[in-house]
């Protein structure tokens, strides 16, 4: 027995009637960026628990100031020998922040690098990750490869770690600037080395600082992430709600970063992957 098949989205106003109507099909695509959302937000829940998250966060947190005014106060009750005796052993409290902050920064610069542990794009690699990989594979669902469905648009792969960035950078510690401005450096580097030039100055969106190296759709996601550490706890986040957010980022239309999605653009993308999968059989 023969059954439907559907294989688009189409309106029609049929000529032959008094009373002309609209059929609507709706699009078979399911929206997998809901998916993806979930994931990273509980890859968030996790990571600001971590041992690495906690002892950045504390590095963050010692102030040299503050240890100035506890020894000053510990030694409130001494006598003058005393008080000369102890000085001479103070610490120097002020290079010890600056050490930790060091070490602070060097360790997160060892998470989020390219390959790093918070770098989340190797995870929809399935010859890195086949679980994920195969999870969050694109092929007859989007029009363009590593970009995820929503509702009428697909959003690159590059904006996930980049929120997760923001909101965990901020949890643990570091300043908004300094991870836009880390960010905007980072692709700086990466320019340079790929290209061997400055990358495009974006200043006029991103501002001032090494942030206006950084690609704007990367950068909007970062602020993102830092947005929403300033309005919502990490249990606080849902997939739902971070996809409610991403909606309103004004994202630029393009690839890698985000499209609109056609059910004729995912037919043409399989099509043309099952072409180049005979043409190499053939071969």
């Amino acid at each position: 027995m023969a059954q439907w098949q559907h294989i688009a989205q189409t309106t029609t106003t049929p000529a032959t009637l008094d009373d002309p109507f609209i059929v609507t099909v709706p699009c078979p695509h399911r929206d997998q960026a809901l998916e993806v959302a979930a994931w990273i937000v509980e890859e968030i829940q996790t990571n600001v628990e971590s041992d690495d998250a906690q002892r950045i966060k504390q590095q963050n947190a010692y102030s040299g100031l503050e240890a100035i005014e506890r020894w000053q106060r510990e030694g409130e009750s001494l006598n003058i020998v005393q008080r000369l005796a102890r000085e001479v052993t103070r610490p120097n409290f002020m290079q010890i922040e600056m050490q930790l902050k060091a070490a602070a920064l060097g360790r997160w610069a060892l998470l989020v690098r390219p390959g790093g542990v918070w770098d989340h794009k190797q995870y929809f690699d399935p010859r890195v990750n086949p679980e994920r990989g195969r999870q969050f594979a694109t092929l007859g669902i989007t029009t363009e490869p590593y970009h995820h469905k929503y509702q009428g648009y697909e959003y690159y792969y590059d904006i996930w770690s980049n929120i997760h960035y923001g909101y965990v950078g901020r949890y643990i510690g570091f300043s908004e600037d300094s991870l836009l401005d880390g960010a905007g450096l980072a692709q700086y580097l990466d320019d340079f080395r790929k290209f061997g030039r400055s990358p495009t100055d974006r200043s006029d969106i991103n501002g001032e600082g090494f942030r206006r190296f950084d690609d704007v759709t990367d950068y909007l996601s970062v602020h993102l992430g830092i947005s929403l550490y300033e309005r919502f706890t990490p249990q606080q986040l849902t997939g739902s709600l971070l996809m409610n957010e991403i909606t309103q980022v004004e994202y630029p239309e393009e690839k890698g970063s985000k499209i609109p999605h056609t059910c004729q653009g995912v037919r043409r993308r399989l099509e043309e992957v099952k072409l180049k999968n005979s043409q190499g059989a053939a071969q």
